[in-house]
């Protein structure tokens, strides 16, 4: 696997937060437009010896609303990761890998969501709806830009 190899790694991954609370019973025909907010927040980075650890979490806000404005449920789901970094991987490769931050930024939050996404949709599909809810594709670089902004 020359070339695709990744000295970034998910560790492990948690659901710290869920919430979900259908306000009426959903039924097939039901006209429901979902609201998203999605952000990100990196932990304190810490090294040892030739790794590098961090934590990340993406937090999930959806809201479905009726086509008369009513909320008809609201979920919140906090995802968390453990990433590592084994930088004692990169000394004999000619690869200029990027900084571990940047990763976690990007791929880790990707992975996170992508989990989420997963989850969002099993959930909803075992809760009675009448359809299961997909979380859109993100885009982590936009997601990136306005986490950064709002800070």
């Amino acid at each position: 696997m020359n070339g695709v190899y990744s000295p970034f790694k998910l560790e492990h991954n948690w659901v710290s937060d869920f919430r979900l609370e259908q306000k009426k019973l959903l039924i097939k025909g039901d006209q429901i437009k979902i609201n998203y907010n999605i952000e990100y927040f990196i932990e304190e980075i810490i090294k040892e010896d030739s790794l590098e650890i961090g934590d990340a979490s993406v937090f999930i806000e959806l809201e479905g609303i009726s086509d008369k404005l009513d909320s008809l449920l609201t979920i919140n789901l906090t995802m968390n990761g453990k990433f590592f970094y084994a930088t004692s991987e990169l000394l004999n490769r000619d690869v200029d890998y990027p900084k571990f931050p940047e990763l976690l930024k990007i791929n880790g939050v990707s992975n996170l969501i992508q989990l989420s996404r997963a989850y969002l949709t099993s959930v909803t599909s075992l809760s009675g709806f009448p359809a299961p809810i997909y979380l859109p594709m993100v885009n982590v670089y936009n997601l990136k830009e306005k986490v950064f902004y709002s800070k």
